[in-house]
């Protein structure tokens, strides 16, 4: 499968109409460096029924130190438990 990648390279690549806009990579320590910036990071997965599938940018701001506000998602729970505030839970929201 590894073998044949270059068979799909495009589908991997951003349209061209948007390759304009791309403004290159960060290495790790620039990703948590920008995360600190702010004052929290807002998170909201599409998958929301599994355990191990959520955005890698919780990861990255929790490993950052920033906090997280995120919608419901089980795999957001089973990771982070109470440290991250739910904006489905006004009441933590507005804390």
């Amino acid at each position: 499968q590894i073998q044949e990648f270059h068979k799909y390279k495009d589908w991997y690549e951003f349209p061209e109409k948007y390759r304009s806009m791309i403004k290159g990579s960060l290495n790790y320590e620039q990703v948590l460096s920008l995360y600190r910036r702010y004052k929290a990071v807002m998170n909201t997965n599409t998958v929301t029924d599994s355990k191990s599938m959520f955005s890698r940018r919780a990861i990255e701001a929790a490993a950052s130190g920033v906090p997280i506000i995120s919608d419901h998602a089980i795999g957001i729970q089973h990771i982070f438990g109470d440290m991250v505030i739910y904006y489905d839970e006004p009441e933590k929201v507005n804390r």
